[in-house]
């Protein structure tokens, strides 16, 4: 293809210059004019026709006949075509070549158009600001942030605390808190909703904030088992806090072991009380509305070198209601050990349980029975705290 358009193109420029040289010749002839040739052009035409007597030295007139002329032009194409022909070469037969020929154009190459995009959803996080308000690309961020923490978080009670300050704000934060939230204990599903519920007060003013975080940490504190707290031996017990703790542990055999056991306790339930729990007297104050605690302790006495039990006092509730919510709770047992105690060591185990959410705490206090008063000696009796 790109042979034969060359070859086309060759020859139509030969044809266009004898044309021209031709017709120069035939209007020279016409107008019965003489043309003075270089050298060059009379060689050109001297090869073009042989056969006439054209051929002149430098400066003689060419003077061709109309006829002379057609004969040329007819042995020049004649010779083009034997050259093409002899050299395998020739696109086409001369007389079909055309000067004003076009070249072909190259067949154009189909394009494919691309597909169409589909309507898919816009991504948020990718879509333009100025289409999107802050408050639904920040929903749409903490969605996937949540995607994320869900899959890399392996422990349930660490991915609720953090979904938590995530969804804080959400209208449905605590839908998708629960489910996570209850199959976690007691104690760390308090700690997660209650996280849930401050974060959530981050808009309301100060003073309002403080008050949902004061009502937060004693919900958590409730929530917690049931402690004692400081565990002492007295001799004397003024209220929470004010005692005057026993000299020493030790007792001498045979002798009165008089004490008063005082105990603090952290992390008590304190359950409201209303009208439809009727009124009951505590100190003679009838308490209809307001608080109750309910407590039980029990007492046991164990030799150290063999566990077993020397003395025991039974289990005894304590229950108080107040119409504000107690802060501070503390139990006194007074008690007397029985004197046929022998010498040697003794572990006074000190049992106390919240009889609201059925929390127990254990904490042991030594106690040692001599022969001689001398070996008694004075030792700590403040245990625990």
């Amino acid at each position: 293809m790109l042979g034969d358009r060359i070859h086309r193109r060759t020859m139509a420029a030969l044809v266009s210059t004898a044309g021209l040289v031709a017709g120069t010749a035939i209007t020279c002839g016409l107008a019965g004019c003489s043309t003075t040739a270089s050298p060059g052009i009379n060689n050109g035409l001297a090869a073009m026709n042989p056969g006439d007597d054209a051929a002149g030295g430098d400066g003689d007139a060419v003077e061709l006949s109309e006829t002379e002329i057609a004969d040329s032009m007819a042995r020049s194409m004649s010779a083009l075509e034997d050259f093409f022909e002899n050299n395998d070469t020739a696109p086409a037969r001369l007389a079909a070549a055309d000067p004003d020929e076009e070249p072909a154009e190259e067949p154009a190459i189909p394009v494919e158009a691309p597909p169409e995009a589909a309507d898919d959803p816009i991504d948020v996080a990718d879509a333009d600001p100025e289409g999107v308000s802050p408050e639904e690309r920040a929903r749409a961020l903490a969605a996937d942030l949540e995607a994320v923490l869900r899959e890399t978080t392996d422990d349930p009670y660490t991915l609720a605390i953090r979904l938590a300050g995530l969804l804080a704000g959400e209208p449905d934060a605590s839908a998708r808190l629960d489910a996570l939230a209850e199959t976690l204990p007691a104690e760390q599903r308090g700690v997660v909703r209650a996280v849930a519920a401050i974060l959530g007060e981050a808009g309301t003013d100060p003073a309002s904030m403080t008050e949902a975080l004061v009502a937060r940490a004693e919900e958590l504190d409730e929530a917690r088992p049931v402690r004692i707290g400081h565990l002492a031996l007295c001799s004397r017990v003024e209220g929470f806090g004010r005692f005057n703790e026993l000299a020493s542990t030790g007792f001498v055999a045979g002798s009165p072991m008089r004490m008063i056991v005082y105990t603090e306790v952290e992390h008590f339930d304190r359950t409201e009380i209303g009208r439809s729990s009727g009124s009951r007297s505590d100190g003679g104050i009838a308490v209809e509305d307001g608080w109750e605690v309910r407590l039980s302790q029990e007492l046991l006495l164990y030799h150290e070198s063999d566990g077993l039990l020397a003395w025991r006092r039974p289990e005894e509730v304590t229950s108080y209601r107040s119409r504000s919510k107690p802060r501070d709770y503390f139990i006194v047992d007074q008690i007397t050990l029985p004197r046929s105690l022998t010498v040697g060591a003794y572990r006074l185990k000190v049992v106390l349980r919240d009889l609201a959410d059925r929390s127990v705490d254990e904490r042991i206090i030594p106690i040692r029975v001599v022969a001689d008063p001398a070996l008694a000696g004075a030792t700590s009796t403040r245990y625990g705290g």
